[in-house]
């Protein structure tokens, strides 16, 4: 509809329709019919006019704020996917983990340890693992079988393969072989060296076990060599085993005369001369004298 101006309208009536409105210009009083008022409105208004410039018809699923995305944020007594609780304790699904304030968890109880477990837990990469606690005195990591045992009371683990009890260590240090197998040193423990020039040659090898190859050097009937070996791992409070390996008519005993060595004495115990490269093994054995 066309503009019109307030001074263009109908005089107010002593009497006013409920649709009616008034409007007084130089003390005149005139009557706007609130059909007219709504008709400019609708029609001569824009979105812009009334600072919505920005709005339209898009659905709310395909809104920005439709999903949300919380970075760095701290929840406040949060109530969401399982977790309850306040800042004290927040509670996961019901009491199957809870986290305190000082950053304590507990998985079934309320933690009282940085990590409180009441049951099992499994390893995800090792197989049928669990780390249990009967309640009583008896903990174990277990694999099917294969079980590390700790009993508090008396003290002792105990380690287990396919059911079957190998080792014990007691609350003395005693340690006790029970499944058949060796006490020994490793691969990488050990090492060989070759004598070299004459059965009487200093060698070096530095491991706690090893092989040494001597000189296939001439060793008269009855006769001893001596040599020295160099071998940092070795105390004055330890023990060195030594023993031919392969080869008959022949004797070795060995001495520690100051850390970082020991000396070999071989005999050739036969009525010839024996002209061999004889093996000689040894392994270090760990000791203290206090």
């Amino acid at each position: 509809m066309p503009d019109q101006k307030i001074s263009q309208l109908n005089a107010a009536t002593a009497i006013y329709d409920d649709d009616d409105m008034v409007v007084v210009q130089d003390a005149e009083t005139k009557q706007v019919n609130a059909s007219v008022v709504r008709t400019y409105v609708i029609t001569g208004l824009s979105k812009s006019d009334v600072g919505l410039g920005n709005v339209d018809n898009t659905s709310d699923a395909t809104k920005n704020s439709a999903t949300v995305t919380l970075t760095n944020k701290t929840l406040k007594n949060p109530i969401i996917n399982g977790f309850t609780g306040d800042a004290s304790v927040i509670n996961i699904g019901s009491g199957q983990i809870y986290k305190d304030a000082s950053g304590n968890v507990g998985f079934g109880t309320v933690p009282a340890a940085k990590l409180d477990v009441l049951g099992n837990i499994r390893f995800g990469n090792w197989s049928k693992a669990s780390l249990n606690h009967d309640g009583s005195n008896q903990q174990n990591i277990n694999t099917t079988g294969n079980t590390l045992w700790y009993n508090p009371v008396s003290k002792f683990y105990r380690w287990h393969a396919n059911n079957v009890a190998l080792m014990t260590l007691d609350a003395s240090g005693n340690l006790l072989l029970t499944g058949g197998g060796g006490l020994g040193y490793g691969t990488g423990s050990g090492g060989t060296v070759t004598q070299a020039t004459s059965k009487s040659t200093a060698v070096t090898l530095n491991k706690s076990c090893g092989r040494i190859v001597m000189n296939a050097e001439a060793l008269a009937a009855g006769a001893t060599a001596a040599f020295q070996v160099n071998n940092s791992t070795v105390a004055t409070s330890d023990n060195i085993i030594a023993t031919v390996v392969g080869f008959v008519g022949y004797s070795v005993s060995v001495y520690i005369g100051s850390a970082g060595n020991f000396t070999c004495k071989v005999t050739n115990t036969t009525g010839v001369s024996l002209s061999e490269a004889v093996f000689i093994n040894f392994a270090v054995i760990k000791g203290v004298t206090a």
